[in-house]
């Protein structure tokens, strides 16, 4: 073969070559992009590679594309929504508020029904404090002078299984009251620092759901 020959041979099997390259790669594309071209419903979409069906009511799906195909469920009427559930399940938006609203295209709203949070019933302690002696010598009958007498103080509330605390205070009328969960509680003297007296002994006691645990709370004033 002459020298010539040859040389177009090889452009002749390069050009083959090259056809074939090409139409492999059209080919390989093909079947990698599901046939785009011939997506041109729903059920299409939904065999395609890289089709995308949407959760929604009626059935929706997006092929590789970008485009969009509904689910046709011929003759069978959807109907209008009569409740959140459904207008969701159609497909319709839900506005985020609270509670959640959701609005169809007809303009009618339906609103999620949420559940109240159960109430509880108040419970909590409350009660006097008083400081006594306030006399010198303790007589028998005591005189209205020497009664005791309301007292302004301030104590922590430690609930003994969380260990929890609660600040309260006693008025001018030495009453106090605070709401306060069930359980078991202790009430304490707050800030007591070096002072000594008057003195008040810390009292342990139990909150009922739904009731007041009344307490009479006295501070010695270390008068004798």
């Amino acid at each position: 073969m002459r020298p010539q020959d040859r040389h177009e041979s090889l452009i002749v099997a390069a050009v083959i070559l090259a056809v074939l390259a090409v139409l492999a790669y059209y080919f390989i594309d093909k079947l990698s992009s599901g046939n785009i071209s011939e997506v041109n419903n729903f059920e299409e979409c939904a065999m395609a590679q890289g089709g995308k069906v949407l959760m929604t009511y009626p059935e929706r799906c997006v092929s590789p594309d970008g485009r969009t195909f509904t689910k046709d469920y011929g003759n069978t009427p959807l109907g209008e929504p009569s409740s959140f559930e459904e207008c969701v399940a159609q497909g319709y938006p839900v506005m985020e508020s609270y509670p959640r609203r959701c609005v169809t295209s007809s303009g009618d709203s339906f609103t999620e029904n949420v559940a109240p949070a159960p109430v509880l019933s108040k419970s909590g302690v409350r009660g006097m404090v008083t400081i006594g002696p306030t006399c010198p010598v303790v007589r028998d009958p005591n005189p209205a002078e020497c009664a005791d007498k309301p007292f302004i103080a301030s104590f922590v509330i430690t609930n003994q299984k969380s260990g929890t605390p609660t600040n309260v205070s006693s008025d001018g009328d030495g009453r106090f009251e605070t709401q306060l969960s069930p359980g078991s509680y202790v009430i304490a003297q707050a800030e007591l620092g070096a002072r000594r007296m008057p003195s008040f002994s810390p009292v342990k006691f139990v909150v009922e759901n739904g009731k007041w645990t009344d307490l009479s709370l006295q501070f010695d004033s270390g008068i004798r």
